[in-house]
């Protein structure tokens, strides 16, 4: 019962995690009958304490949870969506907030309300029956998407229209300025942008990156969307590549050739405003982008648009500004004419090696630096390049990417009203962990990796983020969990390197080198307990897989021994004792794993527990279940490791005979010291943080 509560004045219901999933799952099926037997059921184990309110049905948003009304209308149960407006009423806010999981991109929406989801849906009765009960026709998730633009993303045109008669803004754009037209042209919806045009849309309206309709439907390759446009009277924007200037935003061409999109391109050449110069940049782009995703490299279609587009450049006497050799694509140039590119052709090796960084330095002048593809086939082209064991060349490229992305986020960070932060947190732990990945195979190839390039960007992935939980609406849904535990897995490559019997930097009394622990010990002081609860040891013994890998760091790295000595020796002692948010302390997840991988000889995981004993874990110290190591461990040889430490100290069992016998420690006034001491023994000192 609520603080100041009476028996006389009922609180809210609030159900349990299991009966609240339970009632989600029956409303997605529409079983109005068990919803309502569930609920009845919840208030009888009351006895008569509780009332059905606006927190029975509603969790807070930060919990990223759906509820039973938005999930209903998201399926199309009208009847469930009825029975919570009709029965409950004024308890139940129509417009409460969720987090639900798209139908259509399997990706999670957050801050959606019934009736986005009903629109998204299509289902024009649950439109109408929400907006009766006062569903605000024009609020948007998390995103800034609006009921209105989730109807256009799928071109639900009645519902559109029921819409806009109710009062929704046809212009609204989402947090990266995409507006319902521009949706609908990405999605390749010729009749809803029909109707929106007709309806008085903005066809000007641009992104916060600075394309227009036109630039979003050629990237998609939507020919019928932009010849419709080109009709209305829109220009096609061509424009030459300008590699030096810093506001330069490629033309709708260069996007459709830059993605493959072969018709829009020769749709758009064929376009009597489209100059020489782009066609021929044009073609350099689409035979670039083949050459890129083609796993033999260097096709004939990609040679035949390079010579088309050579072609056109001789031919039209084009002058064109190259950018400069750089040193991360070797000092190469990019080639200038047919005679370049056939003496090109003679090397052994150009179809792929050579090629690809041809392509790659002519999507930089194209699309300019910090361009997303441009960063995408940077790290792809890496990849390839640590798979043939050409080291040197992956990490030009990987650096060359890391600083674009860090400029990139930068940027997308100013806007103020950012709010796809999901989605750039998961392209920054994408592309860490691709090269965490690459990292492991450098050192197991005898190559040091600059490590420390890639934890100072790790590093700065954690400061981006931090940017974006200081913006107050997007600070629940950041988790910097997966960054810490793939920093962990960087530095499991980087110890195991520096332990190498041939290697002499390491000093005799630590178990990494100079360079390791200074960064090390950075990373131990800034982000030790920062994890959701937990700490960098529980992440470890954790075992979690580098995203994009099936293997865990386990699976590579047998013997974590030296990880943890150096993370104990960088700081991580502090948290040697701590409990996690499950009450879960780092010795008994080291435990955990030892019972698992008891039968498999080549993962000794004594390994994993005689490091944290050596720096004097508490060995009795219980889990939110009141178990100690000694209760839960089966692993036999871990057993020997336990019991040779000795019998418990007297100052233990005099903790664990206090506990027992219910002695108030906490109130009688003694030393902090000695109540810490106690409280590892008493479970009921954990604090378990509300879900």
């Amino acid at each position: 019962m609520a603080e100041g509560a009476s028996v006389d004045q009922p609180t809210e219901l609030e159900l349990s995690n299991g009966d609240f999933d339970a009632l989600c799952t029956l409303a997605k099926e529409g079983k109005v009958d068990e919803i309502s037997k569930l609920v009845d059921r919840a208030l009888e184990l009351c006895l008569g304490t509780r009332v059905v309110g606006r927190r029975t049905f509603c969790r807070d948003p930060s919990h990223q949870k759906p509820v039973p009304l938005v999930v209903a209308a998201q399926y199309g149960k009208k009847k469930v969506v009825q029975y919570f407006c009709e029965r409950y009423g004024g308890r139940l806010d129509v417009n409460q907030a969720a987090t639900i999981v798209s139908l259509t991109t399997k990706k999670k929406v957050h801050c959606a309300t019934a009736l986005w989801a009903a629109s998204t849906g299509g289902h024009l009765e649950i439109v109408e029956y929400l907006v009766s009960q006062g569903a605000d026709v024009n609020k948007p998730t998390l995103t800034q998407s609006t009921p209105l633009r989730g109807a256009s993303f799928h071109g639900h045109i009645k519902v559109m229209e029921y819409l806009l008669s109710r009062g929704a803004d046809i212009n609204t754009p989402n947090c990266i300025g995409q507006s319902p037209l521009c949706i609908a042209a990405m999605r390749g919806q010729l009749e809803a942008l029909q109707f929106l045009v007709s309806k008085g849309a903005d066809i000007h309206q641009k992104t916060i990156n600075g394309y227009s309709v036109v630039h979003l439907a050629a990237t998609k390759g939507r020919v019928d969307i932009v010849k419709f446009l080109l009709g209305a009277g829109i220009s096609p924007l061509f424009l030459p590549a300008q590699p030096f200037n810093s506001d330069y935003i490629p033309c709708p061409l260069f996007l459709a050739a830059s993605t493959g999109q072969r018709k829009m391109v020769e749709e758009l050449i064929q376009h009597k405003e489209c100059p020489a110069a782009c066609k021929s940049d044009a073609y350099l782009l689409l035979g670039a982008t083949r050459c890129e995703i083609s796993p033999r490299g260097l096709t004939m279609t990609s040679r035949e648009m390079w010579t088309k587009s050579l072609t056109i450049r001789e031919e039209s006497k084009l002058e064109v500004q190259f950018i400069p050799p750089n040193e991360n694509y070797g000092c190469r140039a990019e080639m200038r004419d047919l005679e370049e590119l056939h003496t090109l052709a003679q090397e052994p090796n150009f179809s792929r090696h050579e090629a690809y960084f041809q392509s790659l330095i002519i999507r930089e002048r194209c699309m300019g630096y910090g361009d997303q593809g441009l960063i995408y086939f940077l790290i792809r082209r890496g990849l390839w390049f640590v798979n043939h064991n050409q080291f040197q060349e992956a990490e030009r490229l990987w650096f060359r990417a890391m600083d674009m992305e860090v400029r990139v986020c930068e940027v997308e960070i100013g806007n103020s009203r950012f709010g796809h932060s999901e989605g750039l947190q998961r392209d920054l732990e994408k592309d860490l962990s691709q090269y965490a990945c690459g990292i492991w195979h450098m050192v197991h190839e005898d190559y040091r990796p600059n490590f420390e390039k890639y934890v100072e960007f790790g590093f700065k992935e954690l400061e981006i983020l931090q940017c974006l939980k200081e913006k107050s609406e997007t600070a629940p849904f950041i988790d910097t969990l997966s960054i810490l535990a793939i920093l962990i897995y960087i530095f499991a490559s980087w110890v195991y390197y520096d332990n190498r019997d041939d290697h002499e930097e390491r000093a005799d009394d630590t178990y990494a080198s100079v360079s390791c622990n200074r960064y090390g010990r950075q990373f131990v002081e800034r982000h030790l307990n920062t994890a959701k609860g937990s700490s960098l040891l529980h992440l470890l013994l954790l075992n979690m897989p580098i995203l994009e890998e099936d293997e865990k760091l386990l699976d590579k790295y047998p013997d974590l021994t030296n990880l943890i000595n150096a993370l104990l020796q960088w700081g991580a002692d502090e948290a040697i004792n701590m409990p996690d948010e499950n009450g879960i302390r780092p010795i008994h997840l080291a435990i955990d794993l030892a019972n698992k991988n008891e039968t498999e000889d080549s993962r000794d995981t004594r390994e994993l527990v005689s490091p944290l004993i050596a720096a004097g874990v508490h060995l009795d110290a219980v889990n939110r279940c009141g178990e100690t190591i000694h209760f839960i461990c089966s692993n036999d040889l871990v057993k020997v490791v336990l019991y040779s430490n000795g019998p418990l100290p007297l100052y233990c069992q005099t903790a664990t005979r206090i506990v027992a016998e219910g002695i108030p420690y906490k109130d009688v006034g003694l030393p902090v010291h000695i109540v810490e001491h106690i409280g590892l023994h008493d479970r009921k000192a954990i604090v378990i943080p509300p879900t």
